[in-house]
């Protein structure tokens, strides 16, 4: 068993050894050769870990270029929203809250509703005056009353609604009262 000052200086060592890539070292039981920079006798390798003579055998994930890449639930790249857009509404209408643009697609990463009284709210999407035609549910009717509302986040590259190509986005309001919405959206 090894003393508190042995395994010190044996830790010192280790990162002496880190950077110098081998020494020889000596404890109560004799001197033992330490090399760093080579496992069983091999040099160790530095490829992506896949095969080879030297490799560690702790490859988490590999592809050609020895890069781990991060998937988005919706693409090979996930999507970071970077425009926000508001809306307060006072009738029971659907009011677009981001233009269509061409043939782009809105991906909303996150949405919040507040409803002043009681209403149902959801996002739809769709063409010509506040999506008035083809229009499609991108979110659930959530059924609110006075004061109530609800937060809805993706985060890490997720999204929560996607659009179709050459769709607004807009917000839908069963009734009367005040409704404040506001998503964080990336149109591309």
């Amino acid at each position: 068993m090894k003393t508190k000052i042995e395994k010190v200086v044996l830790a010192i060592l280790v990162l002496i050894l880190a950077v110098v890539g081998s020494a020889e070292v000596y404890d109560s039981g004799g001197r033992q050769s330490v090399n760093l920079a080579a496992i069983a006798g091999t040099v160790t390798s530095v490829s992506n870990g896949a095969v080879g003579n030297g490799v560690q055998r702790v490859t988490i994930a590999n592809d050609s270029t020895g890069q781990v890449k991060v998937l988005g639930q919706n693409s090979v790249n996930p999507i970071y929203c970077t425009s926000v857009a508001f809306l307060d509404m006072a009738t029971a209408t659907t009011t677009q809250i981001v233009a269509l643009s061409g043939s782009t697609v809105v991906y909303v990463c996150s949405y919040a509703f507040q409803a002043g009284g009681t209403t149902a709210v959801k996002l739809v999407g769709g063409t010509g005056a506040n999506c008035v035609t083809s229009q499609s549910a991108r979110t659930p009717n959530y059924d609110f009353t006075a004061q109530a509302g609800i937060n809805r986040v993706g985060g890490g590259g997720n999204i929560v609604a996607k659009g179709v190509a050459a769709d607004a986005l807009c917000v839908t309001s069963s009734t009367a009262v005040n409704v404040h919405a506001e998503v964080s959206y990336a149109q591309f």
